[in-house]
């Protein structure tokens, strides 16, 4: 299957990072986030938690479109 059909049908899924490297990132994000709570309380952890996974949306969204921008413009510019 070509990467437009994979693409059009949903089925693209993004290369993760290693197993051990990722586990050793949720590791340290864990301990993090059970710092904060202990600092801010749950209240202000969960708001917070929403408010950057928010963010995290927004900018991944911003990233997908400037690479598709990007992506399209390389095409146009093959054209004869």
């Amino acid at each position: 299957m070509d990467i437009l059909e994979t693409l059009f049908n949903g089925e693209y899924e993004p290369p993760m990072l290693p197993e051990g490297e990722l586990d050793a990132w949720l590791e340290q994000d864990y301990a993090f986030w059970e710092r904060i709570e202990a600092l801010a309380g749950p209240e202000e952890t969960e708001t917070l938690w929403f408010q950057r996974g928010e963010l995290e949306a927004a900018l991944r969204l911003s990233g997908f479109r400037e690479g598709f921008r990007l992506g399209a413009s390389l095409l146009l510019a093959l054209r004869p």
